[in-house]
């Protein structure tokens, strides 16, 4: 079958552009209301010293171990270029983000061969929770693109394993770790992953995991000489296990994120006070948080399991507010349950075509069940979902058309 390019690459670059404009609509309308909604994280101020000072810092003079280098420094190299200001251009990054994560998607196997192939990419180009990212300093559309990257390429790596693709896997992989380090642990998996495809993918998959060590290793370096700790991307994991407990003891009380992270933090507050660490960075609170997260993990025994069955579901649906949980809920379940669809009927794709993809996914769920689930975690697998769902409903709508 050809291989369509040219209309992939022009839909691509209309979705990146249509994407980008709705970023810069969205700037305009929501910083007359509520400029801190377009920065909710502060990467745009870290993009903004590291244009103007040269300092990975949210505020002049601190610097910040909190956020991976990657997103604040891709928007901050058109500013050195340029000079113009990292917040402007904002939409842009996104969209090319979005266009790219779209290209990497349409050559994977299990979009190539399908029929509809246009119309499920486009689907996923208009999605409209993807869509919600456009014009706010979130790192999502990077991080979209370097997971979709480190699927495809493991991929790669079980299907043609040598030195090559090990090499490009490794680099996926860093990218993502660097963008957010989510995937840090996937190291043992991806090994496993590859052992039925050999020695040479083995090897190969350990070629990835030094690539992957050495993107990561300048920026574990600078948190060395910054903090004086071994900070391999980003410090406050433990913090963040923590208030995983707290959210899945309170999210069917509480109306949504909003109020579950004011729970956490007087929490917190508390066990700060109570361990005689309230006024250490928070580079040096994070062993204490680590001590009392295990404790509650192991006592009582079923703490563990409960909290990952609750956070399985928040993962899909845990909005800010009880309306954004509905509109999460109203997205999400159709697309989950066309997802499943397509992979029961599996008529245009194989199961081993989701080998990569599944390994991904379910590894991000148990990360996520054991740590910290809302809905927004679950973007990096919102694209593949999308694509699964239209490439069940698609075919079908097409027959229904012809009788």
């Amino acid at each position: 079958m050809r291989r369509p390019t040219v209309p992939i690459l022009i839909l691509a670059a209309a979705v990146g552009t249509l994407y980008a404009a709705f970023g810069v609509f969205e700037r305009h309308r929501a910083g007359a209301v509520d400029p801190g909604w377009l920065d909710p994280d502060q990467i745009g101020d870290i993009a903004t010293h590291l244009c103007r000072s040269g300092e990975f810092a949210e505020r002049e003079g601190a610097p910040s171990l909190l956020r991976g280098p990657a997103y604040p420094g891709l928007l901050a190299a058109p500013c050195l270029l340029t000079g113009i200001d990292p917040a402007r251009l904002i939409p842009f990054v996104n969209g090319l983000c979005h266009a790219l994560t779209l290209l990497v998607l349409a050559f994977h196997p299990v979009a190539r061969a399908a029929p509809g192939r246009l119309a499920a990419l486009a689907a996923v180009g208009l999605d409209p929770l993807l869509l919600n990212y456009a014009g706010r300093a979130y790192l999502e559309p990077l991080l979209l693109l370097s997971v979709a990257l480190v699927v495809v390429s493991v991929e790669a790596v079980r299907r043609r394993p040598s030195p090559a693709t090990g090499v490009l896997c490794g680099l996926a992989l860093g990218l993502s770790l660097l963008v957010k380090p989510v995937l840090i642990y996937f190291a043992p998996l991806l090994l496993l992953l590859l052992l039925p495809s050999g020695r040479r993918a083995v090897v190969a998959g350990g070629v990835a995991i030094v690539t992957a060590a050495l993107c990561v290793l300048p920026w574990t370096l600078r948190n060395r000489a910054v903090s004086g700790r071994i900070v391999p991307v980003a410090t406050g994991a433990w913090e963040i296990v923590l208030k995983g407990e707290t959210f899945s003891r309170h999210v069917t009380e509480a109306d949504g994120i909003v109020a579950l992270e004011a729970l956490a933090k007087e929490r917190l507050a508390r066990l700060d006070a109570s361990l005689g660490i309230a006024g250490l960075p928070a580079v040096e609170r994070e062993p204490y948080y680590r001590a009392v997260a295990l404790e509650e993990m192991r006592n009582p025994p079923w703490s563990l399991p409960r909290r990952m069955g609750i956070q399985s579901v928040s993962l899909w649906l845990l909005g800010g507010d009880r309306r954004n949980t509905l509109v999460f809920a109203a997205l999400q379940l159709p697309v989950l349950i066309l997802t499943g669809v397509a992979v029961w009927r599996g008529r245009t794709f194989r199961p081993n075509d989701l080998v990569a993809l599944a390994a991904v996914a379910g590894y991000l769920i148990l990360v996520h069940g054991a740590s910290l689930a809302i809905a927004r975690y679950s973007m990096p697998l919102r694209p593949w979902l999308v694509l699964l769902a239209a490439l069940a409903f698609i075919p079908r709508l097409r027959r229904d058309v012809r009788v």
